[in-house]
């Protein structure tokens, strides 16, 4: 158990130096400061297949920031509360796991050396994340 619980400790303790956050940020804000950047950066390297480890180590970074948004609350809306607060944390929580099946999806296809599928996986990341971000932010 230690053994899978150790790379999303490592990342909980790099989130603040990759995404430029000081400590006082949220798990959740950390994470979705490593999602930003490492989408950037894999953007700019998504179509150069001699980038394929790079591109591998972005997406570990995406997959774990993503299963860590996953296991934190989205901040709701003022007036939220009761079973809608509770559904919109459900949502939320969905969200952030349909996010890491779409960054696996690329994931795969970087490790099958599939240009074309990599890019649609990528154009996917970046569909699910806009989604994300105007329905809970």
């Amino acid at each position: 158990m230690l053994k899978s619980l150790l790379p999303l400790l490592l990342l909980s303790l790099a989130m603040p130096l990759v995404s430029g956050q000081g400590d006082d940020e949220t798990p959740l804000t950390r994470a979705m400061g490593v999602l930003q950047g490492s989408t950037r950066a894999l953007g700019k390297i998504v179509e150069d297949p001699d980038q394929r480890d790079e591109a591998l180590r972005l997406l570990k970074l995406m997959e774990e920031a993503a299963l860590v948004s996953a296991a934190q609350e989205a901040p709701p809306f003022d007036d939220m509360e009761g079973q809608e607060l509770a559904l919109f944390q459900v949502g939320f929580r969905r969200s952030c796991l349909s996010l890491a099946d779409a960054i696996l999806e690329a994931e795969a296809a970087c490790i099958q050396g599939d240009g074309e599928a990599l890019k649609a996986a990528y154009a996917q990341i970046l569909r699910r994340k806009k989604a994300g971000h105007n329905e809970y932010k």
